[in-house]
């Protein structure tokens, strides 16, 4: 059941709402993932402690990760339990931790007209030497190589899609998704399924465009707001992205 008078914030994790231990943060932070044993990632202490005391809106995450990798942020089931959450692109909703059958079934039916432009994808990643595919959830895959936007303009120019739209994300991940496998279709049908009133978006890449041009407000970082046609972008500056949107959520 969404609460708080049907408003909820959708936000992407990695670089939003959490950050790597890649990634130099100067404020107080706290670990919200390990990977084998080791810190993975982390949330500032201010976010962690606005998010644990806001009761003005319920917490959506969404984010390309899939399932497991997901599970491994474990502040999400404790300190600040999300009962919905989008992962695999959108492609799956939890609830309460538990895929929601109805929501898988309505997504294999949404994105079938892209299986045959993937598998061509496929077969030509395929013929690229030392290279590994990755499935999530056989909903879509990834692979890495070095110049990943060099990558993805060749296999743009081998297949030619309407169905399929092929990303990069981080230093040498080139991904390949259905086209309506996105945050922006995932909001949209969480809005209607659960009839919401507002819906506030936040996040940092091109993954996160049609999610952020969804929303009645959305929170964007400078170098991707012009890629927003959202007239409510919010854009964050000069502070670490978490903790401004917290800032503008206190108002």
């Amino acid at each position: 059941m969404i609460k708080n008078n049907n408003v909820c914030f959708f936000s992407d994790l990695d670089h939003t709402l959490i950050y790597s231990h890649r990634i130099q943060i100067s404020q107080p932070k706290r670990v919200v993932e390990f990977l084998d044993g080791k810190e993975q990632s982390y949330m500032t202490h201010k976010t962690f402690t606005w998010l644990q005391k806001q009761k003005s809106f319920q917490l959506i995450p969404v984010t390309t990760r899939s399932q497991e990798q997901y599970n491994r942020i474990f502040i999400f089931q404790h300190e600040i339990p999300c009962t919905y959450s989008l992962v695999c692109n959108g492609g799956e909703l939890l609830v309460h931790g538990i895929r929601d059958k109805m929501w898988h079934d309505e997504t294999i039916s949404l994105i079938q007209n892209s299986y045959d432009d993937l598998n061509k994808m496929k077969n030509v990643i395929k013929k690229i030497p030392g290279v590994k595919i990755h499935f999530v959830e056989n909903l879509f895959f990834y692979f890495l190589l070095e110049n990943p936007l060099k990558w993805a303009s060749y296999l743009i120019k081998m297949v030619p899609s309407q169905n399929v739209l092929v990303l990069t994300g981080g230093e040498k991940k080139i991904y390949c998704l259905p086209r309506l496998l996105n945050k922006g279709v995932a909001i949209e049908r969480f809005k209607r399924r659960f009839f919401l009133k507002k819906m506030f978006a936040a996040g940092d890449s091109d993954f996160d465009i049609t999610m952020l041009n969804s929303a009645d407000i959305a929170f964007v970082q400078p170098q991707l707001a012009n890629k927003i046609n959202n007239m409510n972008k919010i854009i964050i500056s000069n502070k670490i992205f978490s903790d401004g949107i917290c800032d503008y959520l206190s108002k």
